[in-house]
C-alpha cells in the first residue's frame, strides 16, 4: 500500500437519476465531474440506469459502456470516480460497486445484502466476499444500500479509514437511512459517505436524498436532502488516529466471524 495521504478531499454526487437512459445519465455526469475538485467521486447505487431498471439489455457486460464511462472521466479528470452498476458476467447479473481511479486501477466490489421486499435476489446474484480497497494510502469498506442494514457486514475489523455506502433508498424508509449511517460511522470510528440519490423512479418510488459525510464521531460534515447537488468534505487522517488513540472504543469490540 502506497503511503497514506494527510488529506482526502471528496465529492458525492446527489443526483436525479433518469430511468433506463444510460446516455442521459452519463451525459449528466460528465458536466458535473470536473478536474481539480476532490481526489474521489462517489456517485449513487446504478447512477447509470436507477435500481428499479432490471431489464436484462440495461446489464452492463463485464461492466460495458457504463465502466468504460468511469476509466475515461477518471483519467480526463485525474481523479478516482465510484459508484455502483449492473454488471452481465457469465450467466448471472451482480450490483457491482467500483471504483476506478486515473491509472485505470479497478477495483469493486458485488452487493452482498440483496433486497429481498424489492425482488432483487430475482435478477441479481449477491456477492460473498467483503473487500478493503485503497486509494492514496486510505483504506476504503464499500457497500452498497441495503447492505447498510447489517453492520456485522461492515465491521471495522480491518482498520479501514472511510466507509462508503450509496444507495437508491426511498423517502418511506428514510429515517432507517438516517440513523443506520450516522450509526455506522460512529461504531466504527471511521469517515462515511452516503450517497442515496433524489427524484422518482420506475416503479414509482420517491427518493429525497439525505446524502451526508460524517465524521468518525458522527458530526455532519455536509448533507443534502431533495435536490441535485454535490456535497463536498475534507477528510484527514491524523484526525481518524487521534480520536481512535483517544477514546480506544475499536480496542473493545467484540470477536466473531462472519459466516458466508
Amino acid at each position: 500500500m502506497e503511503e497514506k495521504q494527510e488529506l482526502l478531499n471528496v465529492c458525492a454526487v446527489q443526483m436525479d437519476i433518469v430511468a433506463a437512459d444510460i446516455a442521459a445519465n452519463i451525459e449528466y455526469l460528465d458536466r458535473t465531474i470536473t478536474t481539480g475538485e476532490a481526489d474521489l467521486w462517489v456517485l449513487p447505487e446504478t447512477f447509470a440506469t436507477g435500481f428499479a431498471s432490471t431489464s436484462p439489455h440495461l446489464s452492463q457486460k463485464d461492466g460495458g459502456e457504463v465502466l468504460d464511462f468511469l476509466i475515461r472521466k477518471s483519467r480526463e479528470c485525474h481523479t478516482a470516480i465510484c459508484g455502483s452498476v449492473i454488471v452481465e458476467e457469465g450467466s448471472r447479473r451482480f450490483n457491482r460497486f467500483y471504483l476506478v481511479d486515473e491509472t485505470g486501477r479497478i477495483q469493486h466490489y458485488d452487493k452482498r445484502h440483496l433486497f429481498s421486499y424489492g425482488g432483487e435476489g430475482r435478477h441479481i446474484t449477491g456477492g460473498t466476499e467483503r473487500q478493503l480497497w485503497e486509494l492514496k494510502g486510505w483504506k476504503i469498506m464499500p457497500i452498497v444500500c441495503y447492505d447498510l442494514r447489517f453492520p456485522v457486514w461492515s465491521r471495522n475489523d480491518t482498520d479501514y479509514d472511510l466507509l462508503l455506502c450509496v444507495a437508491n433508498w426511498p423517502d418511506s424508509r428514510i429515517a432507517a437511512w438516517d440513523a443506520l449511517l450516522k450509526a455506522r460511522a460512529i461504531e466504527n470510528m471511521a469517515y462515511l459517505v452516503g450517497v442515496n440519490r433524489i427524484g422518482i423512479d420506475a416503479l414509482g418510488s420517491v427518493h429525497t436524498g439525505h446524502s451526508v459525510i460524517y465524521t468518525p464521531l458522527g458530526k455532519a460534515l455536509d448533507y443534502s436532502e431533495n435536490t441535485e447537488t454535490i456535497l463536498r468534505a475534507t477528510l484527514n487522517a491524523s484526525r481518524i488516529e487521534n480520536i481512535r488513540s483517544k477514546y480506544g472504543f475499536l480496542a473493545d469490540r467484540d470477536t466473531f466471524d462472519i459466516e458466508k
